[in-house]
């Protein structure tokens, strides 16, 4: 009767206010906690949220150390391919100097990557939730001036190691100038943040004008999660406060006067594989059964070919 009464009941979504109805309970899978968490659906603007929100302080129960575990920053080395994608396609100058005429030849072979970020002279770069510093690292030896934001101490220090500029805190008490980026990243971040659209309203702001806004988050539309429903390992909950579609965030930034550039999807074997060690509850994880590995690959053709894949990739530009 309780989970009935749930079921029933409507809130208003926190992005448009329209109603919202309840869409799935499910306890902490990762951490086997028993507490129940309930989240709503929006019609309106696609949009899977939390409610009711939690507090900064039960948020930060939601993470204990063990949740993710910072490894120390890999100095990893560009390729040569890679090199001469970023030369031929993307504007970098003087990565290639042996042999440059044949390989700017073979450069214009490749196709263009969306990953990768276009050469900016003197370009800013701002990663928030910077973790270990790595993207950091990758974009200063490419030439860019780099900033990060990074909650975690642990994080923050391996990026001091490093020599990175990077600010222990949230993006709200930075005091960034206005127009001041060319590029803000933001990585598997913007569904733990509790109050998103005021984070969304500070990136705008910083940014430059054309300047560009990289997003990578879970899709609440994927298959897998047609597929594994709240078992879905990507649902994270409770620490994923909301689950965005395309629809819902090209409608929060539409607002914001910043229009769509690129969308893409993806999704890997992993989120498979963790959906199932939930579903079935696994104490052996199905990623060392032959079987289970088979299914997780045949799994990634037609999430992507339907476009229903695990991770939304968007890069938004200011106008």
């Amino acid at each position: 009767m309780n989970v009935m009464k749930k079921k029933s009941k409507k809130v208003n979504c926190p992005l448009c206010q329209n109603l919202a109805f309840h869409e799935m309970s499910s306890n902490d899978l990762m951490f086997k906690k028993n507490k129940i968490y309930d989240y709503y659906f929006c019609r309106s603007c696609d949009l899977t949220f939390i409610n009711p929100l939690p507090s900064l302080i039960e948020i930060k129960d939601f993470y204990p150390d063990t949740y993710m575990v910072f490894e120390p920053a890999r100095l990893k080395k560009i390729s040569t391919i890679e090199k001469i994608r970023l030369q031929a396609k993307h504007g970098y100058k003087n990565l290639i100097n042996k042999g440059y005429y044949l390989f700017n030849l073979l450069g214009f072979c490749l196709l263009k990557s969306r990953e990768h970020i276009d050469y900016v002279e003197n370009g800013k770069f701002l990663d928030i939730g910077c973790g270990n510093g790595s993207r950091l690292i990758k974009m200063r030896n490419l030439g860019w001036e780099v900033t990060g934001v990074e909650l975690n101490k642990k994080a923050f220090n391996e990026c001091i190691n490093h020599n990175l500029n990077v600010f222990n805190c949230t993006l709200e008490t930075t005091k960034f100038e206005d127009n001041f980026f060319d590029v803000v990243y933001m990585s598997h971040l913007v569904e733990h943040l509790a109050n998103p659209y005021e984070i969304f309203e500070i990136v705008n702001r910083i940014l430059k004008p054309n300047g560009l806004l990289y997003i990578k988050t879970p899709n609440r539309n994927s298959l897998g999660r047609k597929i594994f429903g709240k078992y879905w390992y990507a649902n994270d909950i409770p620490r994923h406060l909301f689950l965005f579609s395309k629809k819902s965030l090209v409608n929060v930034f539409k607002k914001l006067n910043m229009n769509l550039e690129y969308y893409g999807q993806d999704t890997t074997p992993k989120i498979f594989l963790n959906s199932v060690d939930y579903l079935f509850k696994l104490t052996k994880p199905s990623k060392k059964n032959k079987i289970f590995r088979i299914f997780s690959k045949l799994y990634v053709l037609p999430a992507k070919v339907l476009q229903l894949g695990d991770e939304n990739f968007f890069i938004f530009k200011k106008n």
